[in-house]
């Protein structure tokens, strides 16, 4: 979850989520997480593909 996405609300990030078998909150991420807090993201995307080897 992106907590600073204006785009899309928190209930329907959620909602979104809801079939997902993990959730991440991002801090300070916008609706584009990737430009607004790159690394972090970096390393969430490095994580999931480690475990999925």
């Amino acid at each position: 979850m992106f907590d600073q996405d204006l785009a899309l609300t928190r209930d329907d990030q959620l909602a979104w989520a809801a079939d997902c078998d993990e959730v991440t909150h991002v801090e300070s991420a916008a609706h584009f997480g990737f430009i607004s807090q790159p690394g972090e993201v970096a390393d969430i995307l490095a994580g999931i593909a480690r475990q999925h080897r």
